[in-house]
């Protein structure tokens, strides 16, 4: 990232390596810190009427909200904010986008329907996933677990919905095989979603740990994301429900 930015040479560039260096503030779980950073970046966007880069910014913020901290009502507000660009043509898979925040808003209606027109796969799997249709989404994420041409960031992104959709269906062998599979796909700085959802994958194969019956390995998983979130904000979700579990399993252990 250093090297990126003392060659970065335009403003897009250098927002871009902003982006990337806040991308370890979910990963540990500072989202208070993490959400003031992506608002100053949006205002700072609008200021120089650089609206690409601030839609580009304003909907990851709304990932932040739904995706990171399972806040649909905030990440409602954004995408509302966010869908009175929806006909600009200078922002990258813009609808696409949309479809997905509108997911994670608990808009599903919605986000079927411009993902009708778009045809985009990544977001397709996600929001059945996102919505309990995993047999509806098996055909799309297989080809896209055998395609080349999606990068390993959004495979991640769908192999950890998908997990997280057989996990709560009960099929337990399929939900550990996609956990373990977006896990191995993690990389560092490689894009922001990684950042979102190393953290959440631990939790999820603790989960899936814990209901096999196998305690050591779902009390490794619980002890790996604290141990990462030590500096965490205390009001995270993910953070609670890891927490309660561990206290849970520790207190049936000790019986």
């Amino acid at each position: 990232i250093v090297a990126f930015i003392s060659k970065a040479t335009t403003q897009q560039a250098l927002d871009q390596s902003r982006l990337w260096l806040v991308s370890l503030l979910p990963y540990t779980g500072q989202y208070a810190r993490l959400l003031g950073v992506v608002d100053t970046s949006i205002n700072q966007a609008f200021a120089r009427a650089d609206t690409a880069t601030a839609v580009q910014t304003l909907i990851l913020k709304g990932v932040f909200f739904g995706a990171g901290l399972g806040n649909s009502e905030r990440a409602n507000e954004t995408f509302d904010r966010a869908l009175t660009f929806k006909d600009r043509t200078d922002v990258p898979n813009l609808r696409a986008a949309l479809a997905l925040l509108a997911a994670f808003s608990n808009r599903q209606a919605l986000a079927f329907e411009i993902l009708q027109e778009t045809q985009n796969p990544l977001g397709s799997a996600i929001a059945l996933s996102i919505t309990g249709q995993c047999d509806q989404a098996t055909p799309i994420v297989e080809a896209i677990k055998k395609t080349q041409a999606m990068p390993a960031w959004a495979k991640l992104w769908v192999f950890y919905h998908f997990a997280a959709c057989r996990f709560e269906e009960g099929d337990l062998t399929s939900a550990e095989q996609y956990a373990e599979a977006a896990l191995a796909l993690y990389s560092p700085l490689d894009f922001i979603v990684r950042g979102i959802y190393y953290p959440k994958i631990l939790l999820l194969l603790g989960k899936i740990n814990e209901a096999k019956g196998d305690t050591q390995n779902a009390v490794r998983y619980y002890h790996r994301l604290l141990d990462l979130w030590k500096n965490a904000d205390d009001d995270i979700p993910d953070l609670l429900e890891a927490r309660q579990r561990l206290a849970q399993l520790q207190e049936e252990a000790g019986k």
